[in-house]
C-alpha cells in the first residue's frame, strides 16, 4: 500500500484501498485536536486528500 510521510506524521493508517474505494482510519490523539479537544478540521481534508491519491495510485498500477 501507498503510504506517505504526511500520513504517517498525522496517524493516517490505510485500512484497504483499490480502483474505486479506499479506507483510512486515525486513532484519537491530542497532537491532532484543536484548541476545543475536537480533531482539527483540516485533518478532515487531509484524509480526503489522502483517499484520493490512495484511489489514483491504484488506478495507475492497473492502467
Amino acid at each position: 500500500m501507498h503510504i506517505n510521510n504526511y500520513m504517517t506524521n498525522n496517524d493516517i493508517e490505510v485500512v484497504d484501498s483499490g480502483i474505486d474505494f479506499a479506507t483510512t482510519r486515525v486513532e484519537f490523539s491530542e497532537k491532532l485536536t484543536n484548541y476545543y479537544g475536537y480533531f482539527h478540521g483540516g485533518l478532515y481534508f487531509s484524509m480526503a486528500d489522502s483517499l484520493q491519491e490512495l484511489r489514483l495510485v491504484a488506478m495507475d498500477r492497473i492502467m
